[in-house]
């Protein structure tokens, strides 16, 4: 058995209890970052499948990932605008700034057809 001296006690035992909070905030901030992990580890599915539940986060989240060509981890993934301002007018409608600020960008950006200078065959291109 080891013997401790009564003037090292309290030290030891402050150290022992600094020790164990530290290792307590060690645990919980592991927890929360594997918890963060696990967020951020959805897949586009996952945002869909959510989205149809009604998650307004999950359809700006689709929307975005629609419209970058980007998961959040920086994956390639397929652009198309027609899911994406789908996904993001849901989110939109829900109350998110952000989504309809990009949705007006895509709005933007859509170019209706212009049929006027069209001629058809045999006579046109």
């Amino acid at each position: 058995m080891v013997r401790i001296q009564p003037r090292y006690a309290l030290p030891v035992v402050l150290g022992l209890m600094i020790a164990g909070t530290a290792g307590a905030q060690v645990t919980a901030s592991a927890a929360g970052s594997a918890a963060a992990a696990n967020r951020s580890a959805a897949t586009l599915a996952d945002y869909e499948r959510m989205a149809a539940q009604g998650d307004a986060s999950a359809a700006e989240r689709a929307g975005r990932i629609f419209y970058d060509g980007r998961t959040p981890d920086g994956n390639a993934s397929s652009t198309d605008l027609g899911r994406a301002r789908t996904y993001l007018a849901q989110a939109a409608k829900a109350g998110s700034a952000s989504a309809r600020a990009l949705l007006e960008r895509i709005d933007a950006s859509i170019v209706p057809a212009d049929d006027a200078g069209y001629v058809p065959p045999p006579y046109g291109c």
